[in-house]
């Protein structure tokens, strides 16, 4: 199961998250809440330690949501408990440890169920469906009340399918 992937990361993954931000910033224009996100998102390079990570991820949570403002009491509890640890990206050399898995993906031979968010920001629906088209005989789930979370945003169904994927991958047993 490849839940909210892509199949690379650097700057096409770059490029084509600060466009599902824009439609993200456009959608939201006038929540509350939309400037300190957006400004968090600017100081995502700058982050160097646990402590500055844990304050930008709990300020761009509301774009890993199909709609944060819809229910912040929802959300607000998740968002103040929000803990991360800072993981630089860099390899040994200090460059960034950057891979492109798609040439690979046509070699893959076991069952692949691939869940996405319609409004996912990071690994949106462009990823999905390329991991999709790419993994011969993969299923494609889009979560289309979700961002990054449906398995929070849409529990029912995530679980629904999810078992059901499971299920046609078992054996028959007698």
């Amino acid at each position: 199961m490849l839940y909210d992937s892509a199949p690379l990361n650097g700057p096409e993954l770059g490029a084509e998250a600060m466009r599902a931000l824009g439609e993200f910033a456009t959608r939201h224009a006038d929540a509350p809440g939309l400037d300190a996100a957006l400004k968090a998102f600017a100081e995502i390079p700058s982050i160097s330690d646990d402590e500055s990570h844990v304050r930008v991820a709990r300020a761009i949570l509301p774009a890993y949501l199909a709609d944060f403002w819809a229910d912040e009491r929802r959300w607000a509890s998740m968002q103040s408990a929000l803990e991360t640890t800072y993981i630089s990206g860099l390899d040994e050399h200090g460059e960034p440890d950057l891979f492109d898995d798609r040439d690979e993906l046509a070699t893959l031979k076991v069952p692949t169920l691939v869940v996405v968010g319609r409004f996912d920001v990071i690994c949106g629906v462009r990823w999905g469906e390329e991991l999709h088209t790419s993994i011969p005989g993969s299923k494609l789930l889009v979560l289309e009340n979700s961002g990054h979370f449906g398995h929070l945003e849409e529990p029912e169904r995530f679980a629904r399918e999810v078992v059901a994927f499971v299920a046609d991958c078992r054996p028959n047993v007698r």
